[in-house]
């Protein structure tokens, strides 16, 4: 009787601690998962802000004046 309760705390405990590996996995996943989300969305800013100075870089070349405002 006492091997069979012994037995059966064991697979209790086993089972918990497989549980909580579980979770533990699911939770750093998501969480990996959140901080790719980040990444791309800076990556996309970054795009942006890049695409934007080039154009505006152009534009300050079209009207023929230099990049910090004095006229050469």
């Amino acid at each position: 009787m006492l091997y069979v309760l012994f037995e059966i705390w064991i697979w209790v405990v086993a089972a918990g601690l497989v549980g909580a590996i579980f979770g533990w996995w699911l939770r750093s996943m998501r969480a990996a998962r959140e901080v790719a989300r980040e990444a791309l969305l800076w990556q996309r800013r970054v795009e942006r802000l890049r695409r934007l100075a080039t154009g505006l870089k152009q534009t300050t070349e079209d009207e023929g004046s230099s990049p910090d405002g004095a006229d050469r």
